[in-house]
């Protein structure tokens, strides 16, 4: 199993098919604002397209809905880290 930070470090697939499952994951977080699996697989899916801005926002949300949620908090640690690295300061 590939971990997120080989994913986020070694991006070979395309980005666009994301899009779509973004969107409705927006969608669904509109009725459910606090549904923390949501917010997970946003932020995760957003990462996974190379919004990597957009997607330390999504997981610092779910952070504090949820601030014991374990994986939130790697991928937020694992985002800033590829922005601190690439010197990625864009949002």
């Amino acid at each position: 199993m590939q971990t997120t930070w080989r994913r986020i470090t070694s991006r070979k697939r395309p980005r666009a098919p994301y899009g779509n499952l973004i969107a409705f994951i927006r969608e669904r977080l509109q009725d459910e604002p606090g549904d923390v699996r949501l917010r997970h697989s946003l932020a995760t899916n957003l990462s996974r397209a190379g919004r990597y801005g957009e997607a330390i926002e999504e997981a610092e949300r779910l952070l504090a809905i949820s601030p014991g949620h374990a994986e939130a908090k790697r991928l937020l640690l694992e985002l800033k880290l590829h922005r601190l690295i690439r010197g990625d300061n864009r949002s």
